[in-house]
């Protein structure tokens, strides 16, 4: 697809990305050690901050949705964002551990109003597009562009006080709010589609929708393995590895770069297949790397394949998930099935948490093993409605002969 054909609206929806992606990663590999060290946080507290705001975007994700609705997606945004730097300067001003917890609460209140309303718009300003997959690969590349460039800034004031990486973050975040106030009127979804908005009857039949059900179980299966990689797999080379940390983050830029190009490539020749096909592709490329690594038993050979086929199930099976409440979303509804897709990320906390426990009862082996078998009931969802799809028109051909 030729990228020259995308909207503006797109690329300034791209850009504000790129500048939430690099607020949150430029901070995010110092911000244990700032409540631990900074702060005097103690270390089992330090988990319950850091996890708490992917459990409240998890279970309170259609919050997001019920705020958009009644004020706007791009007000709803700019509540968001604004909360974000809110949280960003408490965390410079205050050591109280109570304060910090109902700051971690706002914190994943605040992303409930940016990153469902932010992939909707995509999907909004991309659906006269034949194939509107695009935007969210490129959603993708904006993220690993931040994952990327955030932590290397972060590499280069390891010398200076933590402090700055979170004085960068808020300036990230509030030239997002000086852009949305520049040119937020440009996002603004067709006037046709706001008469169209669910109400609260329509809103709450939608929450219950099977095959949206369906999809968010999948996807927070898919995040659970997805997570272990930047968690909970850099533990794992101790078992094989003098210097576990230089080993992590080889394989990390590796798969940072590796999964830049090959969603370019996607991009450039845009696939034919359906959107499941890819969704179930991508979890078999997950299954392929965790068995690789079960067995690679320090072999940097193998561990560097292994990490190149978990790059190739993620650029198919992360965005694809995405695709895919796109697709079954009607136009005025993308906002609200985006927004109960937050669920999804329930899979980040359990993932890790799960992985945890495996790694240290069973070892490694048996925590790569657990990983496998549960991508593949992840496939086995994302297959569930095709084949009621097929026995339904199956029991229908034989009453009909």
């Amino acid at each position: 697809m030729n990228l020259k054909q995308l909207p503006f609206q797109v690329y300034f929806l791209a850009m504000l990305n790129l500048l939430y992606s690099l607020g949150v990663y430029v901070t995010l590999p110092v911000l244990a050690l700032y409540f631990y060290k900074d702060l005097e946080v103690p270390i089992g507290f330090v988990g319950v901050l850091l996890g708490l705001p992917s459990i409240i975007s998890a279970i309170f994700g259609s919050f997001g949705a019920f705020v958009s609705n009644r004020i706007g997606e791009i007000n709803c945004m700019m509540v968001g964002i604004t909360c974000t730097i809110f949280c960003y300067l408490f965390y410079l001003t205050t050591d109280n551990f109570i304060f910090l917890f109902i700051i971690s609460v706002l914190s994943g209140l605040s992303r409930i109003l940016w990153q469902p309303i932010l992939k909707a718009l995509f999907a909004h300003h991309a659906s006269k597009l034949e194939k509107q997959d695009v935007v969210f690969r490129i959603n993708y590349i904006v993220i690993c562009i931040g994952a990327i460039v955030g932590p290397g800034i972060s590499m280069l004031l390891n010398s200076y006080s933590r402090e700055i990486n979170i004085i960068i973050s808020i300036v990230c975040f509030v030239l997002i709010v000086a852009f949305l106030f520049a040119k937020g009127s440009k996002l603004d979804v067709h006037k046709s589609l706001l008469s169209k908005k669910p109400n609260d009857q329509t809103y709450k039949r939608h929450r219950v929708d099977p095959l949206l059900l369906n999809y968010v179980i999948a996807g927070a299966l898919v995040f659970m393995v997805f997570s272990q990689f930047e968690t909970i797999f850099s533990l794992t080379l101790n078992e094989v590895s003098d210097n576990p940390a230089f080993l992590f983050s080889l394989l990390l830029i590796l798969n940072s770069v590796s999964g830049i190009i090959l969603q370019l490539v996607l991009i450039k020749f845009n696939e034919k297949m359906s959107t499941k096909t890819v969704l179930i592709i991508g979890n078999f490329g997950f299954a392929l790397a965790y068995l690789l690594f079960a067995f690679s038993n320090g072999s940097l050979v193998l561990l560097v394949i292994a990490t190149l086929l978990y790059s190739f199930g993620e650029v198919l099976a992360i965005p694809g998930s995405d695709i895919i409440i796109n697709e079954i979303a009607s136009s005025e509804n993308k906002t609200l099935y985006f927004s109960i897709a937050e669920f999804r990320i329930i899979g980040f906390s359990l993932g890790p948490m799960l992985s945890g426990v495996i790694l240290d009862v069973y070892g490694s082996y048996m925590m790569f093993l657990s990983s496998v078998v549960i991508i593949l009931i992840a496939s086995a969802i994302y297959l569930l409605p095709s084949l009621f799809s097929q026995n339904m028109k199956s029991s229908t051909n034989q009453v009909k002969y």
